[in-house]
C-alpha cells in the first residue's frame, strides 16, 4: 500500500514540475482556448441568426480570392528571396525559395513566432545558403511584412470611418514615419545585433547591412503583397455575401489586415489563433450582426488554412515530380 502511495506522490510531483516549468505556455494556451470558447459559445447560442442570414457561395469570387492569396504568398517569397540575395548571393532557384517559404508556414502553428524564421534558416542552410544571411533576411521579412500589413490595415480602417475628415491621415502618416525610422539600418541592425549578442551569436558587420534604399524597396513590395491579401479577403467576403456595400470595402480589407497583424504580433497564439478571429469579428461587427461577424471570422480561418495546405500540397507535388524527372534523366 505504501509503494502505491509513494508512486502516486512521485507522479504528482512530476506533474507539478512539468506545470511549473511550462506555466507560461499553459497560460497562453488557456487564454487562446478562452477566446475561442466565448466566440464559439456566442455563435452556438445565436445560430438561428446565421441560418436566417442570406449567405450564398459564389464560387467564381471564391476562386479569385484564392488566386489573389496565392499571388500574395508568391510575392512575399520573392521579396524574401530578393533580400537574401542582396545580403549574400545564393544559388538556389526562386522555386526552392518559394518551397522554403511555404514549408516555413508550418512554424506559424507552433507557439512563438520564431519558428518561421528557424524554418527558413534550417531549410535554406540545407540548400547551401549562409545561416547568418538566412537569419537576417528572415528577420527582415517578418518585420517588414508585419509593418506593411499593420500600417495598411490602420490606414484602410481610418479611411473607412469618414472620407470628409482630411486630418485623419495624420495618424497613419505618423505610424509610417515611426516605422520608417525603426527600419533605418542604424536602428534596425543595432536592435538585431543586440538580439544576436543575447543569444551568443556573432554580430552583423556594416558590410553585410542592407541599404536603407533596398529596405524601403522591400517594404513597398510587402505593401503590394498585403494589398493582394486584403483584396483576396474582400473577394472571399463577396463570395459569401455579395450585397456588401462598396462603401464598406475599405473596412473589410482594413479589418482583415489589422487582425492578421495583431495575430502575428501575439506571440502566445499559434498562427494568431483566437486573437485574429476575435479582432476580425469585433471590427466586422460594425457592418454585420455580431453572430455573422464571428461566423465569418471562423470561415476566414478555414479559408486561410485551406489555402496554405493547398499551396503546401502543390509545392510538395511539384518538388516530387521535379526530383523524379531528375532521377529518370540519369537512368
Amino acid at each position: 500500500m505504501w509503494e502505491f502511495n509513494e508512486e502516486v506522490w512521485v507522479f504528482i510531483e512530476n506533474i507539478k514540475n512539468i506545470v511549473l516549468k511550462n506555466r507560461y505556455k499553459i497560460i497562453n494556451y488557456l487564454f487562446v482556448l478562452l477566446i475561442l470558447f466565448f466566440l464559439s459559445k456566442y455563435l452556438y447560442n445565436n445560430w438561428s441568426q446565421v441560418r436566417g442570414f442570406p449567405i450564398l457561395f459564389n464560387y467564381y469570387y471564391l476562386i479569385i480570392s484564392f488566386l489573389l492569396l496565392f499571388i500574395s504568398f508568391v510575392g512575399m517569397s520573392f521579396t524574401w528571396y530578393r533580400i537574401l540575395n542582396i545580403i549574400d548571393k545564393n544559388f538556389f532557384s526562386p522555386f526552392i525559395a518559394f518551397k522554403i517559404y511555404i514549408y516555413s508556414f508550418l512554424g506559424r502553428y507552433v507557439p512563438g513566432k520564431i519558428w518561421t524564421v528557424v524554418g527558413k534558416v534550417y531549410l535554406g542552410s540545407k540548400e547551401g545558403a549562409n545561416k547568418k544571411s538566412l537569419a537576417v533576411s528572415s528577420f527582415l521579412d517578418s518585420v517588414l511584412s508585419l509593418m506593411a500589413t499593420s500600417t495598411l490595415g490602420i490606414i484602410f480602417l481610418l479611411v473607412s470611418i469618414d472620407f470628409k475628415f482630411l486630418n485623419i491621415i495624420l495618424l497613419p502618416a505618423l505610424i509610417v514615419i515611426i516605422g520608417l525610422i525603426f527600419i533605418h539600418p542604424k536602428i534596425f541592425y543595432t536592435i538585431f545585433n543586440f538580439l544576436l549578442k543575447r543569444t551568443k551569436r556573432s554580430k552583423i558587420v556594416k558590410t553585410e547591412f542592407l541599404s536603407y534604399y533596398e529596405i524601403i524597396k522591400s517594404l513597398l513590395l510587402y505593401i503590394l503583397c498585403s494589398l493582394s491579401r486584403g483584396a483576396a479577403f474582400l473577394f472571399f467576403i463577396i463570395s459569401l455575401y455579395p450585397n456588401v456595400s462598396a462603401q464598406n470595402f475599405t473596412l473589410v480589407i482594413g479589418a482583415f489586415l489589422l487582425a492578421n497583424a495583431i495575430g502575428v504580433a501575439a506571440l502566445f497564439a499559434p498562427s494568431g489563433l483566437g486573437v485574429r478571429e476575435g479582432i476580425l469579428a469585433l471590427i466586422l461587427g460594425i457592418i454585420f450582426p455580431v453572430t455573422i461577424a464571428i461566423f465569418i471570422s471562423f470561415l476566414a480561418r478555414l479559408w486561410m488554412t485551406a489555402s496554405e495546405l493547398l499551396l503546401f500540397s502543390i509545392v510538395s507535388i511539384c518538388s516530387f515530380l521535379k526530383r523524379n524527372n531528375k532521377l529518370n534523366s540519369h537512368v
